[in-house]
C-alpha cells in the first residue's frame, strides 16, 4: 500500500480512479479547490455520469510539482474556507 503524506491509498496503478473528496483528503486541501482545479483545467478529471474522477497519476502528478498551481486558484486554504 502506497502513502501519500498520512493517507494510504490502496492498489494505486494506472486507471485508479479517485472522487474528489479522495483527492481533497490526500492533497489536504477542501473540495471547493479540487472543483475549482477540475473547472479551471489544472486538474484533469472525467466526467462518470453526474460524478467526477481523478485519474491517480493526475494527483501524482500535482504532488511531483509537474502541474503548476496557481496561488489564485488556492485561495481558500489559506482563509480557511
Amino acid at each position: 500500500m502506497k502513502e501519500f503524506g498520512r493517507i494510504p491509498v490502496p492498489k494505486l496503478g494506472p486507471g485508479r480512479l479517485l472522487r474528489p473528496s479522495q483527492v481533497a483528503e490526500i492533497l489536504g486541501v477542501c473540495q471547493a479547490t479540487v472543483y475549482r482545479w477540475i473547472d479551471t483545467g489544472i486538474l484533469p478529471a472525467v466526467r462518470i455520469g453526474r460524478y467526477w474522477r481523478v485519474d491517480i497519476s493526475e494527483v501524482e502528478k500535482l504532488l511531483a510539482g509537474e502541474t503548476a498551481v496557481h496561488p489564485e486558484a488556492d485561495a481558500d486554504t489559506e482563509t480557511g474556507l
